[in-house]
């Protein structure tokens, strides 16, 4: 009995071992067709969340809600039908017509929509001539370096206008107001000394232009750490305004950089 239990023991070690000494199996890299549909949906969900919670840049609504739009929302609808066949069959074809839909919708309500929607139209008109010129095998591949350039761009513009004499006041700039709504809201009372609140409200402003800045030349770097330090200082800037307590939170922003950060990744 007990050489059987010896004989048991010595089998069950040698096939742990041969176990252990087994190459991991790799975790399959997903191919250009599978990240180009997960894109798609990806972009159509977060377009319904955008333009649900922005109604007013739907022409002919003044409100937020489609039931309360002084017209039909035709607009939103007909995308909400495009949307909604992006996500069942996220063809090329589709996605290209939702999104000329998308930038015809903002050249219409233009000029009552975000300077973001500017940035969305050059974006996602980038997003269709690599679709309708490139095969489905290489649209992420072609895409990915031309919409993270125009990206870097954008936050390198953000933070360089915002260069003038109104926003680098303390006493009206939004980079004051959003620092100390985020101080007030979130920083236990008596913990930070007043000398450094004082000091965080006055460089707010400085300290806003170039972490936006900072966010563009380190996406614009060949450097992939460098890249993906950026794409972590994006989100630690959305999720703070994101937070900011109300009237001056702005998630609706955050989502759709977020959205395009996508082509950062692979």
């Amino acid at each position: 009995a007990r050489s059987a239990l010896a004989r048991r023991a010595r089998l069950w070690r040698g096939s742990l071992k041969a176990r252990r000494m087994e190459p991991s199996k790799a975790v399959p890299h997903p191919s250009q067709h599978d990240l180009l549909r997960a894109y798609a949906r990806l972009w159509a969900v977060t377009e319904f969340v955008i333009i649900y919670g922005n109604m007013f840049l739907v022409p002919g609504c003044e409100s937020f809600f489609p039931s309360e739009c002084v017209e039909t929302p035709v607009w939103f609808w007909a995308q909400c039908v495009l949307w909604l066949a992006i996500l069942a069959v996220p063809s090329r074809l589709l996605v290209s017509l939702s999104m000329l839909v998308r930038v015809s919708m903002f050249v219409v309500q233009s000029p009552m929509i975000w300077e973001s929607c500017h940035w969305a139209n050059a974006l996602e008109l980038a997003c269709v001539v690599t679709l309708l010129l490139c095969p489905a095998t290489a649209v992420v591949d072609q895409t990915k370096d031309l919409v993270r350039t125009m990206i870097s761009l954008f936050y390198i513009g953000a933070g360089f206008w915002k260069m003038n004499t109104s926003f680098l006041d303390p006493t009206v700039s939004c980079g004051t107001i959003y620092i100390a709504s985020l101080l007030a809201t979130f920083a236990p009372e008596g913990l930070l000394p007043p000398w450094l609140v004082t000091a965080a409200l006055g460089s707010a402003p400085w300290m806003t232009i170039i972490g936006e800045m900072s966010i563009g030349v380190l996406l614009l770097l060949p450097s992939r750490p460098m890249r993906r330090a950026g794409f972590v200082l994006s989100n630690m800037l959305h999720y703070a305004i994101c937070i900011t307590p109300h009237p001056n939170a702005v998630p609706l922003f955050g989502v759709f950089c977020y959205t395009r950060l996508f082509f950062v990744m692979p």
